[in-house]
């Protein structure tokens, strides 16, 4: 009768024992897995988070042709013909500002909802930067002769006029 108590308390030791491990090992198990899961998921998000930023400054860059591209045209076409009867007294000033809406309009018809939506993520006005960029452009336009222009980058465009603005302003200070 001994034997049998004993063995039945050294099977149910050894049964609690078992299951204590088991328990332990399933915890385990758990947690690496989670680990696994939170790295894979991390992982992902800096994936889709590089994606996002090469998406921005892929449609931060056709904005930036398309502007460029539009504001050329608006300088070489109606722009200065519009300056024109400006200082000749023929048209008011407004018509300046309604022609650069004109052009931002413009811009803003050319881009799929897709790149909207994107520049939008990271730009708080989109309005008010593509009318920022149109003014830069324009600068630009302006001030540099347009032999100097062919062949040459919109960055390398923006630089040159950023360059040169800086100069006029120093000039303008001394």
């Amino acid at each position: 009768m001994m034997r049998e108590m004993l063995t039945d308390v050294a099977a149910t030791t050894a049964m609690a024992v078992f299951t204590v491990g088991f328990c332990i090992l399933c915890r385990n198990v758990q947690v690496a897995a989670g680990n696994w899961l939170d790295k894979m998921r991390d992982e992902a998000e800096n994936e889709n988070q590089e994606i996002t930023v090469r998406m921005f400054e892929m449609a931060s860059q056709l904005l930036s042709g398309i502007t460029y591209n539009a504001v050329a045209a608006m300088e070489q076409t109606k722009a200065k013909e519009i300056r024109e009867r400006v200082k000749a007294g023929l048209e008011d000033r407004d018509a300046l500002k309604i022609l650069a809406k004109d052009v931002l309009y413009g811009v803003k018809a050319q881009l799929t909802p897709d790149i909207t939506e994107t520049l939008e993520r990271y730009i708080a006005d989109l309005d008010a930067y593509i009318a920022d960029q149109i003014e830069a452009y324009l600068i630009g336009i302006k001030q540099l002769p347009e032999s100097r222009l062919i062949g040459v980058s919109t960055g390398e465009i923006m630089e040159r006029s950023a360059e040169s603005l800086a100069i006029s302003l120093e000039e303008g200070e001394g």
